[in-house]
Order: C-alpha cells, then structure tokens, then sequence
C-alpha cells in the first residue's frame, strides 16, 4: 500500500434519487463519480479495481431494490 503523496486525491460521491412520474409510479436514480489526482496509482487502482468491484455491488444492489419493490403489493404500499 502506498502513502498518498502531496496534492494527490481520490474522491467519490455516490448519489440515490426518487422522482416522480405519476401519481404511482417512481423513477429511482442511482449516480456515481469520481474524480481523483492523474497519477499512474490511481489510473491503475480505477480502472483494476473500483470500476469492476462498484459494477458487482451495484448491479446486486439494485436487483434487490427492484425485487423489494415489486413484491410489495401496491394496496398494502398506498396505505403506508
């Protein structure tokens, strides 16, 4: 592991979002990004293994939002 040299960064802001469609239908929005200082560590540490690793997790995640939501029966939702 490596120690960060002076001025070098690696930020992530990973961002969920709701929007309404209709008076019951939701769009749910999932964003993230990167910025991080241009260094061959970041470029290599990015592409090998964020990247790869953050598409696994999010695609599981969001199969299971998916699933969540539509094995809940809309009467029992609107009563909520």
């Amino acid at each position: 592991m490596s120690i960060a040299k002076p001025g070098s960064f690696f930020n992530v802001v990973w961002g969920f979002h709701l929007e309404p469609m209709d008076a019951g239908t939701t769009r749910f929005i999932e964003r993230w990004r990167v910025d991080w200082s241009s260094s061959l560590e970041n470029e290599l540490y990015m592409r090998a293994f964020l990247e790869p690793g953050a598409f696994i997790m999010e695609r599981a995640m969001l199969l299971g939002f998916q699933r969540r939501a539509e094995s809940t029966p809309r009467a029992e939702a609107e009563n909520e």
